[in-house]
């Protein structure tokens, strides 16, 4: 579909909604993928979720024990997804890690973090104290 007010205006049309729409959800799914590979890597057994199964919600990324809740973008927004993963992780039964993993495509590599984790506090607290004390022990 042509954009005439962009024509008018000499400007170059804007791309098509359903093109951007495609390449965002497109790179969404290569982030679920390479997320689930490096889990693996890491000897956590990780698979791509398959978004919606017969209405019920599925994580980005299965892994056991886990509700990994992934988002790629600009300006990801933590708190929403925090929220997301814990609603879908109770309506799925509950009882699983809730977790987000963002990667921020605006950060260029060698400028700051780009790829972080955000867990509850109590959660991550628990982990930390199984990880300090397998290390101290």
């Amino acid at each position: 579909m042509t954009d005439i007010y962009a024509e008018a205006r000499g400007m170059p049309p804007r791309p098509d909604a359903s093109a951007a729409g495609r390449n965002s959800h497109n790179k969404g799914r290569a982030w679920e993928r390479a997320v689930a590979s490096r889990m693996t890597a890491a000897g956590i057994p990780a698979k791509r979720g398959l978004m919606q199964a017969r209405g019920a919600a599925v994580p980005d990324v299965v892994a056991p024990g886990m509700w990994c809740e992934l988002k790629c973008g600009k300006r990801p927004n933590p708190r929403a997804a925090l929220r997301q993963a814990a609603r879908d992780n109770a309506a799925a039964g509950g009882g699983r890690l809730e977790v987000v993993i963002i990667h921020d495509d605006q950060v260029k590599p060698g400028q700051g973090a780009h790829e972080w984790v955000c867990m509850p506090l109590e959660d991550w607290l628990e982990m930390a104290a199984q990880w300090y004390a397998a290390r101290s022990g």
